[in-house]
């Protein structure tokens, strides 16, 4: 016969086997206890009976019965904490596993005496939580259930005296890193286990470490521009800074540097900024000035961001940088920020075709498509790719220097998956959408955010617009029913005729390399490398 003692330790043995965690009440109900003699008074009669053994063993199941649910509806609720007690054992000691795999990536690199000071402290600490941890999982699970409180209690206080430890470390660490050579900065951007430890560090909110990032961005930074570097090394240490930045992150280096006089009005006005012309240190400069900036905290972090990306790129087809000015602006809390480039001389090349019809447009088409390429190897989207200003007002997005040589500015989509989310741009509106239209990828008309096949897409229009000299679909004056067209899969440009054309570069495989570049679906474009590569052979 089972006792309520001897169904008790059956049902705590399968707590403490998890594989038999979900057996049913029924298969841990002791047997019904055997019959007994009673004496039941009954009322009607005024005499008394003997129950039937059948009766009495009914009476007996029932009680047993509610004993056993009363006792499964405890030992339920001891599985539940002490699962969860456990969860959160099993996460604090993959804390301290991946902590201790940082500490050892670093550790290679503790090369004063502060930084083995601190590693081996953070390391110290490590031993301590693990150890406990290990204790706590060693015990069974009524222990655990009967010290709950203590066990919550102290895991609160691991996990805190963890957090700080590894906040002294990162301080002491990013404080030396600061006095290291340009030797050892390059080699902590170019190493991807150093640059995830250092990407760990930016998740610390303490202000020390925040102020130390801040500092050793600065100075990969300043190690970026730095002649010396080969082009493998300067690509790493893109890659590191890029995947290091975020709207919280940008380098105060990229801030414009001297005197600079904005006019007090603009050249050229876009949706949303101003272009004014002025000189900075002997250089024709543009100043594109935002205009929510000032009213807009989230956005002014985006332009820093944006910034800070352009400020890190080097290529001939891609409109130079010099930095970001901030002024205060009176009445208004926030600053005001603009981006400071290069002024290009000739505008857009659409006006530069028409004004020099006899321009090499083979060289124009081949070195947009480096600049497009470069940006795609940086993980930049541009977004907006056409040759002609859609206003009189707007600035185009390929301007040609006194050269003729072509280069791609107004871009900002940094794309990457390590990039910082927040400051993605907005994406296109619907306003912005119908002036595009002729130029757009059709997956644009469902979605506001390009990705690089979308650019493809663009470009293909692009050359056909540098080649011809017209805009696409030029007979076609309702943007909005190219846009139907667009999204049926029907707005597919006729090849130009005349030798005029062809001798200008659109022969018949450069035309093949166009029907490829703006098919409907994205995955089936050529990716810019391979553009590339197509139309130096082609032109």
């Amino acid at each position: 016969m089972s006792t309520p003692k001897r169904l008790w330790g059956q049902i705590t043995n399968r707590l403490s086997m998890p594989s038999n965690r979900h057996a049913t009440a029924a298969a841990a109900s002791p047997p019904p206890a055997p019959a007994r003699s009673a004496t039941v008074s009954s009322a009607a009669t005024g005499s008394s009976v003997t129950p039937s053994a059948t009766t009495i063993s009914t009476i007996n199941s029932t009680k047993t019965s509610r004993t056993v649910s009363r006792i499964v509806q405890v030992v339920t609720g001891i599985e539940v904490t002490v699962d969860e007690r456990r969860r959160q054992l099993d996460a604090l000691a993959d804390r301290c596993k991946r902590i201790e795999y940082e500490l050892d990536v670093w550790s290679a690199i503790w090369s004063t005496e502060g930084m083995q000071i601190a590693g081996q402290a953070a390391f110290g600490e490590l031993d301590k939580v693990l150890k406990q941890c290990e204790m706590w999982q060693a015990r069974g699970p009524i222990t655990t259930f009967a010290n709950d409180d203590q066990i919550a209690g102290e895991l609160s206080k691991c996990n805190q005296s963890l957090t700080e430890r590894m906040d002294d470390y990162n301080r002491s660490v990013l404080h030396e890193i600061l006095l290291s050579t340009t030797e050892s900065k390059v080699r902590l951007l170019t190493q991807d286990n150093t640059l995830k430890a250092i990407q760990s560090m930016a998740q610390s909110n303490d202000a020390t470490v925040k102020r130390s990032l801040q500092g050793f961005i600065d100075a990969g930074y300043e190690e970026l521009r730095s002649s010396a570097l080969d082009n493998q090394d300067r690509d790493a240490i893109f890659e590191g800074l890029r995947t290091l930045l975020t709207i919280d992150n940008v380098p105060t280096s990229v801030q414009l540097q001297g005197e600079l006089a904005i006019p007090p009005f603009a050249t050229i006005s876009n949706p949303g900024s101003d272009i004014f012309q002025t000189q900075w240190q002997g250089r024709i400069v543009a100043v594109k000035r935002f205009r929510e900036s000032a009213t807009n905290p989230k956005r002014a972090s985006k332009f820093l961001y944006e910034g800070a990306i352009w400020r890190m790129l080097n290529h001939p087809n891609v409109l130079p940088f010099y930095g970001i000015r901030i002024e205060k602006i009176e009445g208004h809390p926030n600053p005001s920020i603009a981006l400071v480039s290069l002024w290009a001389a000739q505008q857009d090349v659409r006006t530069f075709i028409t004004a020099v019809p006899d321009c090499n447009r083979r060289a124009i088409v081949r070195e947009t498509a480096y600049g497009i390429a470069y940006l795609h190897r940086r993980q930049i989207v541009h977004g907006a790719i056409r040759g002609v200003s859609l206003l009189k007002t707007q600035q185009s997005n390929i301007l040609i220097d006194g050269n003729g040589k072509p280069m791609l500015t107004d871009f900002g989509l940094a794309t990457a998956s390590t990039s910082d989310q927040e400051a993605l741009t907005e994406g296109l509106s619907s306003s912005e959408t119908s002036t595009t239209i002729r130029w757009l990828a059709p997956e644009l008309t469902t979605t506001r955010f390009p990705v690089f096949a979308s650019d493809v897409f663009s470009f293909a229009r692009t050359i056909l617009e540098i080649m011809t000299g017209d805009k696409p679909f030029k007979e076609q004056k309702n943007p909005w029913q190219l846009a139907a067209l667009l999204n049926q899969g029907q707005l597919v440009p006729a090849r130009p005729q005349g030798q005029a054309v062809i001798d200008r570069g659109l022969t018949d495989g450069v035309w093949a390399l166009l029907l490829q570049m703006w098919v409907d679906k994205p995955e089936n474009r050529p990716k810019m490398d391979r553009v590339v590569d197509r139309l130096e052979d082609l032109l």
